[in-house]
């Protein structure tokens, strides 16, 4: 056989943090179909030297199905890793049936030429050799140019540790990857750890926590300290491992770590890697923990095995026909019995029991339901699957596990529609528009008001026929039982009519439609109020109207096409509002200006010269109705001679003083809103001195208020104040 390659341009340095895939063609006559990409492992630990010396390695079947000896798939890998992380994975020719390879672009790319038409594969060697200890992803990406079917990228995570648990509770050969353990308490207890050599300078490990020492190490290369808290690693050879023991005698957490030398005799106060053991009172391997165990809901009869694949399933309400069906699953869940290791249990399995009210069926098996309860011990997973058995409502799934409920569940069966109810989502619409999605929401429901998704709607009729001619409905995606449904309506016709739809025989509510010229005839500006207080918050409104005098439709653009002025200026606030037009209408929220006399207020806009606008319109000038902005007047009531009142602010306080009757009784305080009646007595009173003095205080009011006093005996009511916030 001929070997037959691909030439590629050379990249020069391949060291980067992240390499982006690189694009690979394919000769153009391939017809490429079938093609995989299959790693030998999905994960690879290594030990971590230093500098660029620790490396790791697997193999990638690239396979395919040719249609001539001219074919060609050509794979590229990329990585990902810690920042700062220089990684570098190459490629390596390798064993091939029926084909042979080439490697390109720093050997970042094979290509693989078949030798003749039918199944072409090679298995090549991948190695990744970085300078970092840390946690790297390659992807492996077949170049699709050319490929008819097939052609999935696969990833491969490559974990590189210069220190990690070996042996453990539940652990009876770990690899670089384990930088977590549990361990039994007790004096003669151990764990197992491995720490790799650095090849050019020393290591320390240290150990704390929980009592925990070491007293035995395995290999010449390690120096156990007196206490056996530390250990030193001699130089050695890069990625040479040796394994040490560590007491754990208590209950409690136990933190191994390891230094790299930054100076003769000097250790970084960075650790390069750690391990964390957890020492329990007990041996968790094989004994239930409701902790660790899981449960995931799945989809009909496809049951979830991770969380995501269960948000995924449960991101739409779960709702099926409530048609009798033992084959038709509505949906699953599954529960799965670990230990505290976080591994399945393989005896000593707890009791699952699930049940359902408001219809349906369960069972623990496809297609085979038994009832409305079941119960199971019969196995690390258990799988609950739920059927439809003719009840139309909404049903409660309930899991338990151990007597603890792990999950509950609403599944929705539905009938036959019984009930359309259709809702307006545009208030006008464009006529001349075309087709118009959104118009009206339509829900459907069965008898027993139970949601229907993906009920067939179609037109049933408009009051006016002259001004819609049909609608078209949109798909319910999110099973929510709910259709957009969009009209046609009947170009250079304007009005307003009812329009209804139908599913089969049933026919929904009217719904109001209102069709109008897409262009504004005329425009008042108004504000929601006649008289404000400063800062106080006003709705300025902009109603249109077409030619018609039909309101503008929603779709007409609004923002950007005006302009607002005020003689007292605009708030910073101005410009919050509806972007386009509702219900007629182009909203802004402004706030009052900061005035503490009452001042006319007016506010104008200018309409830009465009097509929103009709020609008699454009470039107008609009007036809202001018209004009062300030403190209201105070109308003084009956004023005496005596008390007299008067005022300091002041810190945070209001401190008042004044004059009244000798010899008469205490002063009372009385304090209001601006703008409001009712006057409200405080607690506090104030004495009066001779000659008739009085002064005191009071904290000041977070708003704007008028004061006023009364002497007890006389009756009588000073002046009043107004205090300024």
């Amino acid at each position: 056989m001929s070997i037959k390659t691909t030439k590629r341009l050379a990249l020069g340095v391949i060291a980067s943090l992240v390499f982006a895939p690189l694009a690979v063609t394919a000769p153009a006559s391939a017809a490429v179909s079938a093609a995989s990409i299959t790693p030998a492992a999905a994960t690879v630990d290594a030990a971590f030297g230093s500098g660029a010396s620790a490396s790791a390695s697997t193999n990638v079947v690239l396979a395919f199905t040719a249609t001539a000896n001219t074919d060609a798939v050509a794979m590229t890998a990329s990585v990902s890793g810690p920042a700062g992380a220089t990684a570098t994975p190459v490629f390596s020719v390798g064993a091939n049936t029926n084909s042979a390879d080439a490697a390109s672009n720093s050997n970042l790319t094979i290509t693989t030429t078949a030798a003749a038409a039918g199944a072409a594969d090679s298995t090549n060697g991948l190695v990744l050799t970085v300078d970092k200890a840390g946690v790297y992803v390659v992807t492996v990406t077949p170049d699709a140019t050319g490929i008819a079917a097939g052609a999935t990228a696969k990833t491969i995570t490559f974990t590189f540790s210069a220190l990690y648990a070996v042996t453990a509770d539940g652990l009876a050969s770990g690899t670089a990857s384990k930088s977590t353990a549990n361990a039994v308490a007790g004096p003669a207890n151990t764990v197992t750890l491995a720490v790799a050599e650095q090849g050019t300078t020393p290591r320390l490990v240290t150990i704390s926590g929980a009592g925990a020492k070491t007293t035995t190490a395995t290999g010449g290369d390690l120096t156990v300290a007196n206490d056996g808290l530390s250990i030193v690693v001699a130089a050695g050879t890069s990625q040479q491992t040796n394994s040490f023991v560590v007491q754990t005698p208590t209950v409690g957490t136990v933190t191994v770590s390891v230094f790299e030398e930054s100076a003769p005799g000097i250790y970084s106060a960075t650790a390069l890697n750690t391990v964390t053991i957890t020492v329990n009172a007990a041996a968790i391997t094989n004994v239930f923990s409701a902790a660790k165990s899981t449960s995931y809901v799945g989809s009909g009869d496809t049951v979830s095995t991770t969380a995501a694949a269960e948000t995924t399933v449960l991101a739409t309400p779960i709702r099926v026909a409530a048609t009798l069906s033992t084959t038709a699953e509505a949906a699953n869940v599954q529960v799965i019995q670990k230990d505290g290791n976080g591994t399945n249990l393989t005896s000593g399995f707890k009791t699952v029991t699930a049940s359902i009210t408001g219809g349906g069926l369960l069972g623990t098996a496809v297609n085979t339901p038994t009832g409305a309860s079941v119960s199971s011990a019969a196995a690390a997973t258990t799988t609950v699957y739920v059927f439809p058995n003719g009840t139309s409502g909404n049903a409660t799934l309930t899991v338990s596990l151990d007597g603890t409920v792990v999950e509950t569940l609403t599944v929705s069966f539905y009938g036959a529609v019984a009930s359309l109810v259709a809702t307006s989502k545009i208030s006008s619409v464009n006529a001349d528009g075309g087709a118009l999605a959104g118009v009206i929401e339509v829900v459907a429901r069965d008898a027993n008001s139970i949601l229907v998704p993906g009920a067939t709607v179609t037109f049933d009729k408009a009051a006016d026929a002259t001004l819609v001619s049909t609608m078209t409905a949109a798909a319910d995606g999110d099973n929510d039982g709910d259709q957009l449904v969009g009209i046609t309506p009947i170009a250079g016709k304007y009005g307003t009519t009812t329009v209804t739809v139908k599913s089969g025989t049933v026919i929904s509510n009217a719904v109001t439609v209102v069709l109008a010229h897409n262009e504004v005839a005329t425009a008042t500006l108004a504000l929601d109020k006649t008289t404000y207080l400063p800062g106080e918050k006003a709705t300025l409104t902009l109603a249109a109207k077409d030619k018609n005098g039909l309101i503008v439709p929603d779709a007409l653009d609004a923002a950007g096409h005006m302009a607002f002025t005020s003689n007292l200026g605009l708030s910073a606030a101005f410009g919050t509002g509806t972007a386009a037009w509702v219900a007629g209408s182009y909203t802004q929220t402004i706030f009052a200006p900061q005035t503490t006399t009452p001042t006319d207020w007016i506010i104008t806009v200018k309409l830009d010269t465009d097509a929103a606008f009709a020609t008699a319109l454009d470039g107008a000038t609009l007036t809202a109705a001018t209004v009062k902005v300030g403190f209201p007047v105070v109308v003084p009531e009956v004023v005496y001679e005596k008390p007299t009142l008067g005022f300091v602010v002041s810190g945070g306080r209001v401190f008042l003083s004044g004059t009244a009757e000798d010899g008469e009784g205490d002063i009372i305080i009385y304090v209001k809103r601006v703008g409001t009646t009712a006057w409200k007595e405080r607690a506090k009173t104030l004495e009066v001195a001779a000659p008739g003095d009085f002064n005191g205080s009071i904290k000041a009011p977070k708003g704007n208020v008028v004061i006023r006093v009364k002497q007890e005996g006389t009756g009588l009511f000073s002046n009043q104040v107004i205090i300024v916030k």
